[in-house]
């Protein structure tokens, strides 16, 4: 059986597509970004619940290196709060991102081969 490699377009034996390495990095950071954001809202849900947090309006003040995290409200996240703010971004970031970058992967266009001859 001759498979020629016009008859392979499957994932694992695709080449990659023009742009994808700029397009991977680039999506990594801005998914990275929101994952961060995502983190943060979430870890008030934690701490505080839902309902708390959409009442009160409660949001991050300070977020500095080396320092407890300032509430709205005046509590101090501490470094158990920081360490489970980093468990929620490495559950939510790779979700975030794989789902969505192969969908935008579908609509990059197809690398130019530099072989014709």
């Amino acid at each position: 059986m001759n498979i020629t490699p016009s008859q392979i377009k499957l994932w694992p034996h695709s080449p990659n597509r023009r742009f994808e390495p700029v397009v991977y990095f680039a999506w990594a950071i801005l998914t990275g970004l929101a994952a961060h954001r995502i983190a943060l809202y979430l870890l008030l849900m934690h701490l505080y619940g839902f309902s708390r947090v959409r009442s009160e309006h409660l949001y991050f003040v300070s977020i500095r290196k080396g320092y407890d995290w300032i509430v709205s409200n005046g509590d101090h996240v501490d470094d158990w709060g920081k360490a489970l703010h980093f468990l929620i971004i490495a559950g939510v970031w790779p979700v975030l991102f794989l789902t969505t970058f192969f969908i935008i992967r579908h609509f990059l266009p197809e690398r130019k081969d530099t072989n014709a001859a």
